[in-house]
């Protein structure tokens, strides 16, 4: 940098004041120099999370391949075999940034975020796009073997249901010692999974944003066969809501929606319902081996009740029953709620993973066959709904069966969830639905609710929403 050194004047000046004239020479000199010479600060490049041309680029090609396995993966429904053919841009819906950016900006009053991540080469990238129009490029992560143990989903999900006192599964839970307090063991997990997926550039954009929502498009990691066997990790099964956020959790400042894919960006966004008129309420169905569930039974009558509307319990839990209500509201109804069993499939996602009622089993397959034009919001409070075969651009199972039979959103569950914690938890969450409550607001207040009262994240973490955030008042312009 430039220093000028000036001395006083008068008689210590020296002859013509030259000595004063060479030292100011000097140092300017020097400064020219050290302008030429000394490399500027590094900052100057690129500030965090700005996007180069390169990561740009990098996403580009990460939502084309989305949109690409997305189309293939729908097609699984039609056919038996993954779809392997070529194909072309008539075929699929091309999702691009500016659609992204314009879904979001037609939220209505939400501050919403949308995060997607891609593994290229070893390395994780991240991105994040907000209401405002910012897109935000972390730097690429190499994952290291201590990442990739991290991500193995099982790590959470024996957790999970070693927290299920009476479990929504299949048989009566095994895994043992529900009262073990695993809060030590869920905090180291989820700070790793934070840091892997939420990285600092995504973390500061979110804080200054003031973002309340936060749309997670699900992609599937392979694991590397060096460091377990081989295996996959959908995003969508990671339970965000619990993930470390500044002081607090996720679930704190944020409601959280899986997306199904970019193709939930491509339509305008659905208004939140005001109220529901017409409801369909299922719950313990009676079927051996299955083990008897009173929270779902009591759930079910909570939610009747609350909604006005008949409830089928026990042995009135049949399959033919709703088959039958269904065909006759396909075009009215607005909420499908059924506290159940739950069983997924990952060798056989959509025959092998159901819904388990009185009178017979509900496959994947047969659910994504039906054509609901009222576009319901479809409640699953059973186990492991999220879960089944995963590919490239995340889960194929029962709570995509339901979005591609027409349902707006899904409530899907991770893990083998507890039958009266989630009793508690899914009667507050109708509750607030029924008064107006967009669903992912009224299960974010759900959750904290359910929180306080059972800290294990086992009780509360494992339910998400499946399918796009609705719009919350009207849409703003960009002066307000």
């Amino acid at each position: 940098m430039f220093r000028i050194h000036f001395t006083g004047g008068g008689k210590n000046q020296g002859t013509n004041g030259r000595p004063h004239q060479i030292r100011l020479y000097a140092w300017l000199s020097l400064g020219i120099i050290t302008l030429l010479f000394v490399p500027p600060n590094p900052a100057y490049s690129q500030t965090a999370g700005q996007c180069d041309r390169t990561s740009e680029n990098r996403l580009d090609e990460a939502i084309r391949a989305h949109n690409n396995d997305s189309y293939r993966k729908e097609r699984k429904f039609e056919e038996v075999w993954y779809y392997q053919g070529s194909l072309s841009e008539k075929m699929t819906r091309q999702i691009s940034r500016d659609t992204i950016s314009s879904y979001l900006g037609g939220l209505g009053k939400r501050k919403t975020a949308a995060l997607f991540h891609w593994v290229h080469e070893e390395k994780l990238w991240t991105w994040l796009m907000t209401s405002s129009g910012r897109m935000v490029c972390a730097t690429p992560r190499a994952l290291t073997q201590e990442d990739w143990k991290t991500l193995l989903a099982r790590n959470w999900a024996v957790l999970g249901a070693r927290g299920a006192r009476q479990a929504r599964a299949a048989v009566p839970d095994e895994l043992g010692q529900p009262d073990e307090d695993q809060r030590p063991q869920w905090a180291s997990l989820l700070a790793r999974l934070s840091e892997i997926l939420l990285p600092p550039e995504v973390v500061a954009e979110l804080k200054s944003s003031n973002s309340d929502t936060l749309v997670v498009v699900p992609i599937t990691l392979a694991i590397p066969a060096t460091y377990d066997k081989p295996t996959t990790l959908s995003l969508s099964t990671v339970p965000f809501a619990a993930l470390p956020f500044e002081n607090g959790i996720v679930i704190d400042k944020f409601s959280i929606v899986i997306a199904p894919g970019f193709s939930s960006f491509g339509k305008p966004p659905k208004a939140a319902r005001q109220q529901l008129r017409d409801s369909f309420v299922l719950g313990n169905p009676v079927r051996s081996p299955y083990p008897d569930l009173p929270g779902a039974e009591d759930e079910a009558k909570h939610v009747a009740v609350r909604l006005g509307t008949e409830v089928f319990v026990r042995e009135s839990a049949k399959k033919t029953v709703l088959e039958t209500y269904l065909k006759q509201h396909s075009a009215s109804v607005d909420l499908i709620h059924l506290a159940t069993h739950g069983i997924a499939n990952a060798k056989d996602p959509l025959d092998k993973s159901v819904l388990v009622f009185s009178d017979s089993s509900w496959s994947a397959r047969q659910i994504g066959a039906l054509r609901l034009t009222s576009k319901p919001l479809v409640v699953m409070s059973a186990c492991q709904t999220a879960l089944g075969k995963d590919f490239q651009s995340g889960t194929i199972g029962l709570a995509q069966a339901w979005q591609r039979a027409g349902a707006s959103n899904v409530v899907m569950s991770l893990w083998s969830v507890d039958d009266t914690a989630t009793k508690e938890l899914m009667e507050h969450f109708v509750d607030l639905v029924a008064s107006g409550q967009a669903v992912d607001k009224a299960l974010q207040t759900a959750m904290i609710s359910v929180r306080h009262k059972y800290q294990n994240p086992s009780n509360w973490a494992s339910f998400s929403i499946y399918g796009a955030p609705e719009r919350i008042g009207a849409v703003l312009s960009p002066m307000q």
